[in-house]
């Protein structure tokens, strides 16, 4: 994901739309995902938003790590 380096743009809003876009999600996916709680979301008044800080932090947080390396043996750490 990229780093955002300014406070002005990483604590910017973004709409249904601008979301979409940046994950290469249908709209209608993010509108599912809210009304099942499973990304988080700002209601203001009947519109939805999301905060671009934490759209980072959901999808960091929800990285799924491969259990296999690419020659099909389990990593060992």
């Amino acid at each position: 994901m990229v780093e955002f380096k300014t406070v002005e743009v990483r604590n910017c809003l973004l709409d249904i739309t601008d979301l979409s876009q940046l994950l290469k999600v249908k709209e209608s996916t993010l509108y599912q995902w809210t009304s099942q709680k499973r990304i988080p979301f700002i209601k203001v008044g009947n519109q939805i938003r999301f905060s671009l800080e934490q759209v980072e932090v959901y999808l960091r947080e929800n990285t799924v790590t491969p259990k296999f390396n690419w020659f099909g043996r389990e990593d060992i750490k």
